[in-house]
């Protein structure tokens, strides 16, 4: 991660400006059918359940790629746009960097064609989030604020905020996606009989029970806003000392929504009832980390530097979600539905770790490292209340040593080894008892 923190200079504004063409490019399978006579003499698909059950002969096999034919094909030409500002500058006391970026994206995830002639012909409506269902609009700012208080003691600001905005399309494998109804569609495009449709009624062009236009009708939008932020001091009274001091939030909030109208969303019963759900997340995390160094030298061929420190977390995660079916004509809110479904959530998790570390370097040659943190948890049981990670290392440059050999071929010879001992933090009610009915 790299933080930009201005310079002390005259103030410049360096703009930017990206467009480009998203395209999907990848090669997709085709789909084949198997044809043959019954033992009526009726030609009709043949396939490997019907040829072991003995009820048809396969004589021929017919093939078709949805993906390439330009009237069924689910993508399209999509567009990025990218838009940035930035100001930078100060003094050498206080030094400012800040900047503001807007992208906004149209994926090429895009209703076929012969679905949008379908609607149009039958005076079905289109709705815009159906045509293009995938989509991404964010802005995002920075704030960087560098102050040299006096020759010992410096501070930094650093900011940043994120507004995001996206359309998410159904494109996986699942039961009402797009994948799952394109690669299980048959080798053939165009309606072979009354009953060859889909569950809204529409000729299948390939896929398997359900069209993109059909598909994308459930519309499912994530808006995040996160903040980023910290606070940092670096304060050297001694020659020999220095410390370090910093404090962070990290807050994002994201609200997820799903929705199927009335009439809308086939597939089902159920769903063609229509469906809204609601779910809102609050992410928060709170940092503190605060370390002191003092470095000496004994002897010398020996420098040491030990170092202590501080370093508190604390997360906590709200979440609350509501969901209906049943929707009466025009609702779009979970209140309006006639049944009703809600649930929520709460993680809390804190923890406190203090630790201590000792360096030497010997000759500038041999290097040791001593070092034990001891760490708490809010989900530490009643009967453990601390958990301790030594740390022990040894870094050994042999090839600086007279009697090492000089190839011409090795350069340096640095010989290392470590020992230590790491652990994962439990989940928040890991040390909670709960009891469940069954």
């Amino acid at each position: 991660t790299t933080t930009k923190r201005g310079r002390a200079v005259s103030t410049p504004w360096p703009a930017s400006a990206e467009e480009g063409l998203i395209q999907q490019r990848n090669d997709f399978p085709t789909a084949f059918s198997g044809w043959g006579q019954s033992a009526t003499g009726v030609t009709q698909v043949c396939n490997l359940s019907r040829q072991v059950a003995g009820t048809c002969t396969l004589d021929s096999i017919s093939s078709f790629n949805l993906f390439k034919d330009p009237s069924t094909r689910p993508f399209g030409n999509g567009n990025r746009e990218k838009y940035g500002l930035q100001l930078s500058g100060g003094t050498e006391s206080l030094r400012y960097f800040t900047s503001l970026d807007y992208e906004e994206e149209v994926g090429p995830v895009k209703m076929p064609q012969a679905d949008i002639d379908f609607a149009s012909a039958h005076n079905q409506l289109l709705r815009p989030e159906w045509v293009h269902p995938n989509m991404l609009s964010r802005v995002s700012s920075r704030l960087n604020l560098n102050a040299t208080v006096t020759p010992k003691l410096d501070l930094a600001l650093s900011s940043g905020f994120i507004q995001l905005d996206q359309r998410l399309p159904q494109t996986d494998n699942n039961t009402f996606g797009l994948f799952s109804h394109a690669y299980g569609g048959a080798g053939y495009k165009y309606q072979i009989s009354p009953g060859d449709t889909t569950f809204g009624g529409r000729p299948k062009m390939g896929y398997r029970a359900l069209t993109p236009g059909e598909i994308f009708r459930a519309t499912t939008r994530e808006d995040v806003n996160r903040f980023i932020g910290s606070l940092n001091a670096s304060w050297r009274p001694l020659a020999w000392m220095s410390n370090r001091a910093t404090v962070g939030d990290d807050y994002s909030a994201q609200e997820d929504d799903n929705i199927c109208r009335l009439n809308e969303c086939p597939g089902s019963a159920t769903r063609i009832l229509g469906s809204v759900n609601n779910n809102r997340v609050s992410f928060y995390n709170y940092t503190v980390d605060l370390a002191s160094s003092a470095n000496f030298q004994p002897l010398a061929w020996l420098n040491s530097k030990t170092t202590a420190g501080l370093q508190y977390v604390n997360t906590r995660t709200d979440q609350n979600s509501a969901g209906g079916n049943t929707l009466p004509p025009g609702a779009q809110t979970v209140s309006a539905a006639a049944v009703n479904t809600s649930g929520e959530a709460t993680g809390l998790s804190k923890t406190l770790g203090l630790f201590v570390e000792e360096t030497g370097a010997i000759r500038d040659r041999l290097f040791l490292t001593a070092a034990l943190r001891t760490d708490q948890n809010s989900a530490f049981g009643t009967d453990f209340q601390r958990v301790f990670y030594p740390k022990l290392s040894a870094s050994y440059i042999i090839s600086d040593e007279d009697y090492f050999p000089k190839p011409a071929w090795l350069d340096r010879l640095r010989l290392r080894s470590s020992f230590g001992s790491a652990g994962v933090q439990p989940n928040s009610n890991d040390a909670l008892r709960f009891f469940v009915s069954s």
